[in-house]
């Protein structure tokens, strides 16, 4: 039994990008705040050395690099109950792909180490209102649970694992972007690819709040993650006419976080044998923008800049008219590069072999233009690779002639 604290001594000091002013996690300051009567810090009965001693706890893990993670407007605290040695700040804000390879491996071979994964983690995300601190999330587990959701067969990197945008390996992906030091760019990360990008760069305290807690709760815990995110990546995908890998990335934790599939490479490539009629339709769309940049070299506006959105939402009113325009640059290929054209078209008959019979869908539902996203982003991430392959291919020839040519020259002056 202790005297009650009328008003918490110890004010909360979040960052500025979180909240400019200091916080207060439990106020009532009106009358329409009041519960039985009970004013200020009253209503939730806390002491006042226990007020200070929380105070204390959590702006010193605001101030600590390794307990804390700014995520757009919100900030995530977190600690366990030992000292363990598990990362987590780095994991989510900057994940390279060798730490991340050997969480995986770890979780894969199954061996545990109680002394390590009982210990008891706990995370809550803060943001600011006013002068009030507004709990987003809490989170009370074990570091062994954590790992399992973060790398499990099912978890949060095997979710999010898709090829690059021309072939290249599946690389983690952080919640928030950053700065790279050494190779001197921005990194993209998850909640950013849902804000317009602006003189190159995208400010992450553009979303929404609800964000990044949504995603740190599908990471830590595995939980669903909400069908509005999937409404904001399709939305972002139609007004930039186009999808980026980290919003591909997003898009499939969403679908993959709201099923009951264990399969770590479901949806991380391009999959000829997608039976998916949106899949399908995204895939050819992309192939038929590749046919327009091929037979019209610097083009400035592709399809997909002028009927990305149609082709996403309402596939049926605009796959005819694409196809017929697509004849011309088909038959410009075959005359100028037929293997090139010959590969087109029997791609383009693959793809349209797996539409219904009754013909392309009207519309597409949410989930449906989330597949045609990845469907479109995955052809693309093909073609680009095997144009890629096809080039070193002509490169290594080249070379190896010219190499030949010089040998025959050198045999012949050893002759003379």
């Amino acid at each position: 039994m202790k005297p009650i604290a009328r008003i918490h001594p110890v004010p909360i000091r979040l960052p500025r990008s979180v909240s400019d002013q200091q916080v207060s996690i439990v106020s009532a300051n009106k009358e329409a705040f009041w519960s039985y009567g009970l004013e200020q810090s009253l209503l939730a009965p806390t002491c006042t050395q226990c007020a200070e001693a929380y105070g204390r706890a959590v702006n010193q893990l605001a101030r600590s690099e390794r307990n804390s993670l700014v995520l757009a407007k919100a900030i995530l605290v977190f600690w366990t109950r030992d000292e363990v040695g598990f990362d987590l700040r780095t994991l989510l804000s900057d994940p390279q792909p060798e730490e991340v390879r050997g969480l995986l491996e770890s979780v894969r071979r199954g061996g545990r180490m109680p002394e390590v994964d009982d210990t008891k983690f706990y995370a809550t995300a803060l943001s600011g209102s006013g002068g009030r601190a507004v709990v987003r999330d809490w989170l009370d587990t074990t570091v062994g649970a954590v790992k399992r959701n973060l790398a499990g067969p099912a978890g949060w990197f095997p979710r999010q694992c898709i090829v690059g945008p021309d072939g290249e390996e599946p690389q983690p992906f952080p919640l928030v972007g950053y700065f790279h030091r050494e190779r001197k760019r921005w990194v993209d990360g998850l909640v950013e690819s849902l804000v317009p990008e602006i003189q190159g760069r995208r400010d992450p305290g553009r979303a929404s709040p609800s964000i990044a807690p949504a995603l740190l709760r599908s990471a830590l815990t595995g939980a669903p993650l909400p069908p509005g995110l999937l409404y904001e990546a399709v939305r972002r995908n139609r007004a930039e006419q186009g999808v980026t890998r980290p919003r591909a990335a997003l898009i499939k934790l969403v679908l993959l976080s709201n099923e009951t599939t264990d399969k770590e490479d479901s949806m991380v490539q391009l999959d000829p044998d997608n039976p998916s009629a949106a899949y399908r339709c995204g895939r050819l769309f992309a192939e038929l923008e590749q046919a327009q940049k091929k037979a019209i070299r610097g083009i400035n506006q592709t399809i997909a800049d002028r009927f990305f959105g149609s082709a996403s939402s309402a596939p049926a009113s605009v796959f005819g008219r694409l196809l017929a325009g697509s004849k011309p640059h088909l038959s410009k290929l075959t005359r100028d590069q037929p293997s090139v054209a010959a590969a087109m078209q029997r791609r383009i008959e693959d793809i349209l072999a797996g539409i219904p019979s009754s013909g392309f869908p009207r519309t597409l539902t949410l989930v449906d233009q989330g597949v045609f996203a990845l469907g479109y982003y995955h052809q693309r991430a093909f073609d680009r690779a095997q144009a890629k392959e096809a080039s070193e291919r002509r490169k290594a020839g080249a070379a190896q002639s010219a190499d030949e040519t010089v040998n025959d020259e050198e045999l012949t002056g050893n002759q003379d």
